[in-house]
């Protein structure tokens, strides 16, 4: 036990003492995250609005919609595990929603919701990864722009079930 409480501990000093080279290093990507911050999570408030509307609208049934817009020590950290050249243009998952679907038979009804939402950036298909004797979720990940209706810049999804 005594082990595990003590890595634990050095790694959060090892990522304290990363970010804060970062806070002395780079004070203006602090600064612009910081700004940036608000836009992201109006952002995550649009897309999570938009998709229960229309879930709702096609008679989805669903267990979530949630979403975030990264944190501050979650943003360090992960510029701090990968070398950026421009992390805001970069980093794909600074707003991000998740839809948890009840059943599997409806993701495909949810990915065309997305489709016709939002301009489609990416797609990753994390539900067929899997090996059939693995544990865990499957989901489907987007990286997408808000559609012409809408306002804001773009944002990571997932579809689980």
């Amino acid at each position: 036990d005594m082990s595990v409480d003590k890595s634990n501990k050095e790694t959060t000093i090892k990522t304290d003492i990363t970010n804060s080279d970062v806070w002395l290093s780079n004070p203006e990507l602090i600064r612009e995250f910081i700004e940036k911050r608000q836009d992201y999570k109006k952002l995550c408030a649009e897309v999570q609005y938009i998709l229960k509307k229309r879930l709702i609208q096609n008679n989805i049934e669903f267990s979530t919609v949630t979403s975030r817009a990264k944190t501050l020590n979650s943003f360090l950290e992960k510029i701090n595990r990968k070398s950026y050249d421009s992390p805001f243009k970069e980093i794909t998952d600074l707003a991000g929603v998740r839809v948890v679907c009840l059943y599997l038979d409806d993701i495909h009804l949810i990915k065309e919701i997305i489709n016709k939402e939002f301009e489609v950036i990416e797609t990753v298909d994390k539900l067929n990864e899997k090996e059939p004797d693995e544990f865990g979720y499957g989901a489907f990940h987007f990286i997408v722009k808000l559609g012409k209706k809408s306002s804001g810049k773009s944002a990571k999804m997932d579809s689980k079930s």
